[in-house]
């Protein structure tokens, strides 16, 4: 099995048959234009028709995101490689399957292989100070070891809660916050890429 080398300074290679793990909002898609619609939702009670109805119309405007420069590159690549990916949220999993089908991304990602704030139970679970649990779930879910799987997010916990059991992980600051970013460039820099095309190289084209 061959190895690919990062070229950002790591000394842990990803083999061939690597999983990638993304997180969704401000990794795989800029999902700033959905901001302006979150009052469908947020004013009516939870559970409600009104409610129901409101998140359903928020969704439909998923097509509205757009895809970061270069990333359309990345996925065309996991396509032709047959590469397993996931997809790790702390927001809810239906944004995620809404965008499978805006996008076209049924062949891209699997939506079991999609794991949101809810994938653990009623609770709401978050990435937060390094909580790795829906990583973990994500790792049971596929059947593969954290050594196989690399991580890309744009937020620290992101990072802490992917390395926090192993796996190797990359800040992503393109859709970073300014606060993050300038601490990922300073302090990170290693393990922080500019743009989705930098995915690539890391993983070996």
């Amino acid at each position: 099995m061959s190895e690919l080398f990062c070229i950002f300074a790591s000394e842990k290679t990803i083999s061939m048959d690597c999983t990638i793990i993304f997180d969704f909002d401000g990794t795989l898609l800029d999902t700033q234009p959905l901001m302006k619609y979150e009052y469908l939702f947020k004013q009516p009670t939870r559970g409600t028709k009104e409610w129901s109805k409101g998140r359903k119309e928020y969704l439909s405007h998923i097509k509205d995101c757009k895809l970061y420069e270069g990333m359309d590159e990345v996925i065309q690549h996991i396509r032709k490689n047959h590469i397993k990916c996931a997809v790790v949220t702390a927001n809810t999993k239906d944004r995620v399957v809404e965008a499978i089908k805006a996008f076209g991304w049924s062949d891209f990602i699997n939506k079991t292989n999609i794991i949101g704030c809810y994938s653990l139970g009623m609770n709401r679970a978050s990435k937060d100070d390094g909580d790795s649990r829906l990583f973990a779930k994500a790792l049971e879910l596929m059947g593969v070891t954290a050594d196989d799987c690399i991580a890309f997010g744009n937020e620290l916990n992101d990072f802490k809660a992917a390395q926090s059991i192993g796996i190797k992980a990359y800040n992503c600051l393109w859709g970073a916050s300014d606060d993050e970013r300038t601490v990922m460039m300073n302090e990170m820099s290693e393990n922080s890429i500019t743009s989705p095309t930098d995915i690539l190289e890391i993983i070996g084209k």
